[in-house]
């Protein structure tokens, strides 16, 4: 953990901060699920929405966040976006967060993919189990390209999408924190499994 994480932990959360990922289920209709599930559609059910805090990866956020800001004197933008992937992979992912080194299989280069659409996402995640869940992400974006293909970043850009505006791509840590986790249901003729999905993660 580097010195700077540290120092923001301390201020933001106070000597005794505890750098434990806390997983709290939120109630149906609340503000939290509502803002965790309005890009579903009713073709999903879904069956438990959790709130994520990770201390650790929200100041590695907030800092890489400022060092945009300085870097380039840009307003940044946060967007919320989902990730999908198989439920036994969620308890690793919110401690240490998405990893673009584990991805595998890819369209839009070497990064974590993302998805506005969750329709889209469940259909080009991995595995075949109609249980799933979709990891809800603030994802910062400042320079896009638009692209119809494998892209890695480079200094004039910092995110990849697609020309269907449906996928997102990352390509460096610590810009992007996992805020909910939908758990929910899928009907079996709404999963075809691409080849050559962008949203392989493991």
């Amino acid at each position: 953990m580097s010195s700077l994480v540290k120092t923001l932990l301390k201020n933001v959360y106070g000597s005794g901060y505890n750098v434990e990922t806390n997983r709290t289920e939120v109630s149906k209709h609340s503000d939290d699920w509502i803002k965790a599930t309005k890009d579903f559609t009713t073709r999903y059910e879904i069956n438990k929405v959790e709130k994520v805090s990770q201390p650790y990866i929200e100041a590695a956020f907030l800092l890489r966040k400022h060092e945009y800001y300085i870097k380039n004197k840009l307003v940044q933008s946060v967007r919320s976006l989902m990730h999908s992937t198989e439920k036994e992979h969620i308890s690793s992912i919110l401690q240490t967060n998405l990893d673009w080194r584990r991805v595998h299989r890819y369209k839009y280069g070497h990064g974590v993919s993302f998805t506005n659409d969750a329709v889209y996402g469940h259909k080009h995640s991995s595995g075949y189990n109609r249980v799933k869940a979709m990891i809800v992400a603030d994802v910062l974006v400042q320079k896009i390209k638009i692209t119809s293909g494998v892209a890695d970043m480079n200094a004039t850009w910092d995110t990849a999408v697609s020309n269907t505006m449906k996928v997102w791509v990352k390509y460096q840590d610590d810009e992007f924190v996992p805020r909910y986790v939908v758990h929910y249901t899928a009907d079996e003729d709404l999963h075809r499994v691409s080849r050559r999905s962008p949203f392989f993660l493991f």
